[in-house]
C-alpha cells in the first residue's frame, strides 16, 4: 500500500512538474527569446513565481477535482475520513493538501509516522480502492 501511495504521489508530482515545465516555455522563455529589448530582473522573478504558484496550486487541488487525483485513479486509491470511514468530504481533501506548500516538513514527517502531516491534520487516510 505504501509502494502505491508513493508511486500515485510521484504521479502527480511529475504531472506537476510537466505543467511548470509547460508554463516556463510558453511564459518566461519563449518571450525571452523573441524579446530584444534588455531584460528586466524583476519582471523574470515575478513571472517564475506565478509558474511555481501555478504547479504548486496543482498539488492542493490535485484530489478536489473528481475526488481523487490522476496517480491515485491510476493506482486505484482512495481517501477516506478516519473518523467515518466514508470518503472524505471536499474540506478534508483541501486541508490534507495544503500542507504540500510547507514542502520538506510533510515528506519527513511521512518518514517518521508514514502518515502525512496532511492526513493527521485532515483526519483522513488513503486506502485501496476495492
Amino acid at each position: 500500500m505504501d509502494t502505491k501511495r508513493i508511486c500515485a504521489g510521484m504521479l502527480d508530482y511529475l504531472i506537476a512538474c510537466v505543467i511548470q515545465a509547460i508554463l516556463l516555455v510558453v511564459f518566461l522563455i519563449k518571450p525571452l527569446s523573441d524579446s530584444v529589448e534588455s531584460v528586466n530582473t524583476i519582471n523574470i522573478w515575478a513571472r517564475q513565481l506565478i509558474i511555481t504558484y501555478c504547479s504548486m496550486m496543482f498539488l492542493v487541488i490535485r484530489d478536489i477535482i473528481g475526488k481523487k487525483s490522476v496517480g491515485k485513479r491510476i493506482l486505484k486509491l482512495k481517501i477516506i475520513d478516519k473518523s467515518r470511514g466514508s470518503e472524505a468530504n471536499f474540506k478534508k481533501r483541501l486541508v490534507r493538501n495544503i500542507t504540500w506548500l510547507l514542502g520538506p516538513v510533510d515528506v519527513i514527517v511521512y518518514l517518521f509516522s508514514n502518515d502525512r502531516l496532511g492526513d493527521k491534520i485532515a483526519g483522513t487516510k488513503v486506502i485501496e480502492n476495492k
